[in-house]
């Protein structure tokens, strides 16, 4: 453990000088000396240092981690008006872990000393996790859990050919509240990613389409959850998932070419052509079109 030294010494100071042989002596005490090692140690210095950050942290913090009396796994958790503990699990009814009252400033002073460990700016912290994927035979996903961090810096789009214009989505990954060492990565519309601050809680759901080739999962709605029993209502249909093209009805499937127009609404292909290809006069028309074709056909199902 490294410490600050600060040496005292004793004894009778002998200057340098040149002996007879060529050999040069350095300058040293007659004397042994003594050292004191005295001041914090580095860690010590690094947790005080996550310490000032966290308290001037004005943002969500989530952090898992494990008692340091009792050994169970629990989270610690930080709003963003500074309040903060360690709770058995996150969500409501927000558990409060029971080592926390009696160790309250002690928990404190290792949480930020395990937070300088993972290397805390006073903005994130790095742990690493483990990718989860599609699981097998289901297309939705229902989880609680806190936003890890963004996946990507640039906005990616899912457009339904190479010539159309498509809304921007965020990738954000989303830590499961019941296990803190894997991810889901979710697509959320670049035009909501404002309500998903790194390490605020959520409840998510969401759905799996194959874009590409590859499965991908997009936020379909959502609700933020908050440790003093506020939640912030439930958002709804922020992407828009049937089985069906938007504007002409025809069945839309994993292996065919589709994607979102600008209002994050699937189209096929041949819709999205004609929405660039078509001034504004003849898409509505070709529209207008589709919706009767559309009725027709549920008609004749009737």
């Amino acid at each position: 453990m490294s410490k600050r030294r600060s040496h005292s010494r004793q004894g009778a100071y002998v200057r340098g000088f040149t002996r007879s042989d060529g050999v040069r002596i350095s300058g040293h005490y007659r004397s042994g000396s003594s050292v004191s090692a005295s001041g914090p140690t580095y860690e010590q210095e690094q947790a005080a240092r996550a310490r000032r950050r966290l308290d001037t942290f004005y943002s969500p913090l989530t952090y898992s981690t494990k008692c340091f009396w009792c050994k169970t796994e629990v989270y610690f958790y930080r709003d963003e008006n500074g309040g903060c503990a360690l709770f058995d699990s996150l969500g409501s009814p927000w558990p409060i872990h029971s080592c926390w009252r009696e160790h309250q400033q002690t928990v404190m002073w290792r949480v930020s000393r395990e937070l300088a460990g993972h290397r805390f700016d006073g903005q994130q912290y790095f742990q690493d996790r483990t990718k989860l994927s599609k699981a097998i035979g289901s297309d939705l996903l229902s989880v609680t859990g806190f936003v890890d961090r963004l996946a990507s810096q640039s906005d990616t789009t899912f457009a339904s050919s190479r010539k159309t214009v498509s809304g921007a989505f965020c990738e954000i990954r989303l830590v499961p509240a019941d296990d803190a060492s894997v991810y889901y990565e979710l697509f959320v519309p670049a035009d909501s990613i404002q309500s998903f601050p790194r390490y605020s809680l959520h409840d998510v759901q969401a759905a799996y389409r194959k874009h590409g080739g590859r499965w991908r999962c997009f936020v379909t709605a959502f609700k933020r959850l908050h440790a003093a029993g506020r939640a912030d209502r439930t958002v709804k249909d922020i992407v828009r998932l049937p089985d069906e093209c938007f504007y002409c009805g025809e069945f839309v499937s994993g292996d065919s070419a589709w994607g979102f127009d600008t209002s994050y609404r699937l189209e096929c292909s041949a819709c999205g052509g004609r929405r660039q290809d078509l001034v504004a006069e003849e898409y509505e028309t070709h529209i207008a079109t589709c919706h009767k074709r559309i009725q027709k056909s549920r008609r004749s199902r009737n």
